[in-house]
């Protein structure tokens, strides 16, 4: 599958599949439907996906905060 980024250049993903983002605290974020693409350095997570699996955030003052099934 192709993507299509930021300046318009495609990118092709080899895989799509879930992830389970460690954090530092020891939590996992499970991530589902996720695109790896070996071009990208950098990864992205869209917040309106996270949303929508039930995540919520609260932005202030530059930081955000996450809760997710009753965890912080």
């Amino acid at each position: 599958m192709d993507l299509q980024v930021g300046n318009g250049a495609r990118v092709a993903a080899a895989n799509v599949g879930c992830y389970d983002l460690i954090l530092p605290s020891g939590l996992v974020l499970c991530l589902e439907k996720c695109y790896y693409v070996p071009s990208l350095t950098r990864n992205i997570i869209f917040v309106a996906c996270l949303y929508k699996s039930g995540y919520e955030f609260n932005f202030t003052s530059g930081f955000i905060s996450i809760l997710h099934n009753c965890i912080f």
